[in-house]
């Protein structure tokens, strides 16, 4: 775990290893991020489970709907986002608006839950 943790901006990257896009969970409640996922694999002589959980403070200045989440071809996901100071009014999210994924791919894509 990388985690960048500025009073204008915030980051954190995971290995998220063999755990497919569609297993992961990330969601922000009360300015606290929390990711999850888990990945099941059924093999001829049993299975092998990998699960993980991580949560994170958000500064209180972040803009926590605008908060994007990359996941790389190498399983590295990566969440970031700004504070509201340093986001021009332009690139603002209107209020109640879902937050933005960018992904590498058009399969990775990572749904983000805010609830603010």
């Amino acid at each position: 775990v990388r985690l960048h943790y500025f009073s204008e901006s915030f980051s954190v990257t995971l290995n998220v290893g063999d755990v497919n896009v569609e297993e992961i969970t990330v969601k922000v409640k009360d300015r606290k991020l929390s990711v999850s996922g888990q990945h099941v694999e059924i093999k001829a002589n049993g299975f092998s489970f990998q699960c993980f959980t991580s949560e994170f403070i958000l500064p209180p200045d972040l803009d926590a709907t605008a908060l994007t989440a990359t996941i790389s071809d190498d399983h590295f996901l990566k969440i970031e986002g700004f504070g509201t100071a340093h986001i021009s009014s332009s690139s603002q999210t209107e209020e109640g608006s879902e937050p933005q994924v960018q992904t590498t791919k058009k399969s990775n894509r990572i749904k983000l839950h805010v609830k603010q």
